[in-house]
């Protein structure tokens, strides 16, 4: 594989990564009923990229794992996208 294809991959990753953390993130605030509905992603995204601290109730552990996961991922591709960048140049 080229280095322009794991920039690449990586790059997709990201996106992936952030797009499902998102969502995961913003499930989680609207089945414990602190989300102000779908306007909060769009004038507060910030939060949303951010890991979940908010404490869960024990049935929703899970989901906080996952949601974190996809936060930590998207760090990994993040991390791995900047080392593919350089060495491509």
């Amino acid at each position: 594989m080229s280095l322009h294809f794991l920039h690449t991959l990586s790059g997709i990753a990201i996106l992936l990564a952030l797009g499902c953390k998102v969502l995961v993130h913003f499930y989680l605030d609207y089945i414990q009923e602190q989300s102000s509905g779908f306007n909060s992603v769009l004038l507060i995204p910030l939060q949303y990229l951010l890991p979940y601290k908010s404490p869960v109730e024990h049935k929703y552990q899970g989901l906080k794992y996952l949601c974190n996961s996809f936060f930590a991922l998207a760090c990994l591709s993040l991390i791995l996208n900047i080392i593919f960048g350089v060495l491509v140049l």
